[in-house]
């Protein structure tokens, strides 16, 4: 029987020979690719495996598979990849949801069933295996609380899909950060007190800072960066390459461990930073100065108009209004069944709107399209 070898085994992807890397371990070869960016959303990619058969002599392998969706407008750098701003509280009969985002200062994330958070949805899959990523932010809190700075969530992983995310921090004032699932010390998790860290004043004032936070994977090291300095090292397992939402301010659902305060300049690595490049960016270096950038959702293209949804109960009904009750230029009211849509403009842009107690689940936004 022929052996597998560098030497005799090719790759092709949609017909074009790429090199891929060739690993052995006794019997078993492993043949991996990383393309160098994102494939097409939808598309239909062919990849072609030459290699030697039992004879020896050439022989040829063809598959197929569909690249994940991922769409949406367009944030800074990066993919285009859906951003939905979602809203808080009990999607029941007594209480209905509602979000602010403020350009210019960040995402604000609000709190007593009117939060909001920002849902990134369709996230592209990655078709290898992805040994460094990294995740940066920017938080700045009215309160600490059990909360969740960030939630990307992977199928595969344990604890709540928790593919990759981070407390910033928890309520019991540790900064964690857990990966391909969690809760096990120096494998998924990672995690030390905010006490730990030289620059913290140790009272509410501290968080009610802005403060730059960087989570990186490298290889089989974990590290957390705070205002560029390195708080706290680890180890980790492999990362997942099933990712499908990623959300911002709270997760893995649009319900659940809500921030109270606020997110800027949000920003994500195909690559592990070193600590020279974190202290560049908690210094203001723009994020496309680093290589390995994905994405950046600097929200500073939100509409600079504030508009608040406030929804009382009144006798039979749900009454919901907002602030200005007609909103401003190009703001538009939408409704939906559920938090995932889909959505549906109304024919007017000014509340008061009435949702009748006991009928199916109703959702309301104001939006800027």
């Amino acid at each position: 029987m022929a052996a597998w070898t560098a030497e005799n085994v090719s790759l092709k992807l949609n017909g074009v020979a790429v090199t891929p890397t060739f690993t052995k371990d006794a019997n078993v070869a492993t043949i991996t690719y990383k393309p160098a960016g994102f494939l097409p959303s939808k598309s239909t990619q062919v990849v072609t495996l030459g290699y030697p058969n039992p004879a020896g002599q050439p022989a040829t392998l063809e598959w197929s598979f569909e690249v994940a969706e991922y769409r949406g407008p367009r944030d800074r750098q990066g993919p285009s990849l859906s951003r939905h701003p979602l809203g808080g509280g009990q999607a029941d009969r007594r209480r209905r949801w509602s979000y602010r985002c403020r350009g210019g200062s960040g995402l604000r994330l609000r709190r007593r069933g009117r939060r909001g958070l920002c849902r990134r949805r369709d996230l592209p899959q990655r078709r290898h295996r992805r040994r460094h990523a990294d995740h940066c932010l920017l938080p700045k809190l009215r309160s600490v609380r059990a909360s969740s700075a960030f939630w990307a969530n992977s199928p595969s992983s344990n604890n709540g899909t928790r593919g990759y995310q981070a407390h910033v921090p928890w309520d019991n004032a540790n900064i964690y950060f857990d990966t391909s699932g969690c809760c096990d010390a120096d494998i998924t998790r990672i995690n030390l007190s905010i006490d730990q860290f030289p620059g913290y004043t140790g009272d509410a004032s501290w968080w009610q800072q802005w403060h730059h936070f960087a989570f990186v994977k490298a290889g089989a090291e974990k590290h957390i960066y705070i205002d560029g300095q390195l708080f706290h090292s680890g180890g980790g397992g492999p990362l997942k390459t099933d990712f499908t939402t990623l959300l911002m301010g709270g997760g893995p659902s649009a319900t659940e461990n809500r921030m109270d305060g606020y997110l800027d300049d949000f920003v994500i690595y195909n690559g592990a930073l070193t600590e020279a490049q974190a202290r560049s960016l908690s210094t203001g270096a723009a994020p496309s100065s680093i290589p390995g950038l994905i994405a950046h959702w600097d929200f500073n293209d939100l509409p600079p108009a504030n508009v608040t949804l406030k929804a009382v109960r009144s006798g039979a009904n749900v009454t919901i209004t907002s602030e200005p009750a007609a909103l401003p230029a190009g703001w538009v009211l939408q409704t939906a069944p559920s938090v995932n849509g889909p959505w549906t403009t109304q024919a007017g842009a000014t509340t008061p709107v009435t949702v009748p107690i006991g009928a199916a689940n109703a959702f309301l936004r104001a939006a800027k399209p």
